[in-house]
């Protein structure tokens, strides 16, 4: 049988369903389900404490923060705890991504048992993901969080904390952030919040603004507030908001025109006129001028030393951006570990990253599409 594997995704998936069926068709026909056999009912999926499948014994006991905040600096470059700084931490990580399809912050009882299970089945770590995006959904007005899912929120970081769990938090996820009446659905591309958040005073200010109002706040059921609990393991500033990243995904290759006038200014900085310039890239043309102010940024994905030096500037951008984030987190009391830029493995990005205590990666591999 030949197959050809340049075949289309949507071919290759109809392969794949009829494949399986066939299997299961051919299975059930040869009577291989003996009647001797026990049939697995399944039940509950819930692992039983003191099960084979029990993995909380191999986790350091007590609640998240009873060793300690999660620190950088660690031996060999790992994480530890701040009461034992010279022993590597221990943590396994799970992401949770909450929003209505996947029903919500959970009540109080299934956000006992939910974190119950993230400890037995081997994890002390979860991120949280699009947390202001789940709080908003539906509201009409800006910073209005839904008051049953910030309650619920709260109440599911508390009973992580007990089971040992630490969290990492994003502190903006949407492009949409805490801005309301976003229709038809809070999932939507609106607001261009990460992109603006780099270069509009606006954004900037909506940005800060999330961090007081979401996160300054004591938690009612621990009585600290999220930036100064110890089980805060760490921050992400912005979800994967890599200005490349953006544009080649957001804005259809499109660069940000405010990032123009900021382009001239670099260059001034590092050419002492247009002929330095022009030697340098060989490529000014006649109607381009630092003085004017008409220097053009760079084709996106193309190569050439424009683009080097454009590069250089939106690394300026980003680490000036992970800067005034951090320092506001740091005046609201939160001492951990920070991140951002936490997607593409461009040396751009890799030279952003680089100023942060810690990296967080999204690096796909092998997801699952389905059929």
């Amino acid at each position: 049988m030949f197959v050809d594997y340049r075949t289309s995704r949507q071919v290759r998936r109809g392969i794949g369903k009829w494949f399986l069926l066939a299997c299961l068709s051919a299975f059930a026909s040869t009577g291989a389900v003996a009647a001797e056999w026990k049939t697995v009912e399944d039940t509950s999926l819930i692992i039983r404490d003191g099960s084979p499948l029990d993995f909380s014994k191999w986790l350091p006991a007590g609640p998240a923060g009873s060793q300690g905040a999660v620190m950088t600096g660690g031996p060999k470059g790992r994480f530890a705890f701040t009461k034992n700084p010279g022993v590597p931490a221990t943590l396994n990580c799970v992401s949770l991504a909450w929003s209505p399809a996947t029903g919500s912050f959970p009540d109080k009882a299934m956000a006992d048992l939910f974190a119950r299970q993230i400890k037995v089945h081997g994890y002390n770590l979860v991120r949280i993901h699009h947390v202001e995006a789940m709080l908003m959904t539906n509201r009409a007005v800006d910073f209005d969080f839904d008051p049953v899912q910030l309650d619920r929120f709260y109440y599911f970081l508390s009973a992580l904390k007990k089971q040992g769990v630490y969290w990492v938090i994003d502190v903006m996820t949407s492009e949409n952030g805490a801005i309301g009446n976003v229709q038809p659905n809070r999932w939507i591309e609106k607001h261009d919040l990460k992109v603006k958040v780099h270069l509009n005073d606006e954004a900037k200010a909506h940005w800060r603004l999330l961090v007081d109002k979401l996160y300054v706040p004591k938690n009612p059921y621990t009585g600290l507030s999220l930036l100064n609990d110890p089980a805060m393991a760490g921050m992400i500033l912005l979800n994967e908001g890599s200005l490349n990243f953006l544009t080649q995904t957001r804005e259809r290759g499109i660069w940000p025109a405010e990032l123009q006038p900021l382009f001239v200014a670099f260059l001034k900085r590092k050419y002492a006129n247009d002929a330095a310039l022009s030697t340098a890239w060989g490529d000014l043309r006649a109607d381009e001028s630092m003085a004017a102010g008409t220097v053009r940024m760079p084709e996106a994905r193309k190569y050439s030393a424009r683009m080097q030096d454009f590069q250089r500037l939106l690394g300026e951008v980003e680490a000036d951006t992970g800067r005034w984030m951090a320092a506001h987190l740091r005046t609201r009391g939160y001492g951990g570990p920070l991140t951002s830029y936490d997607n593409w493995n461009t040396t751009q990005a890799g030279a952003t990253r680089a100023g942060f205590g810690w990296v967080d990666m999204h690096a796909y591999h092998d997801e699952v599409f389905g059929f």
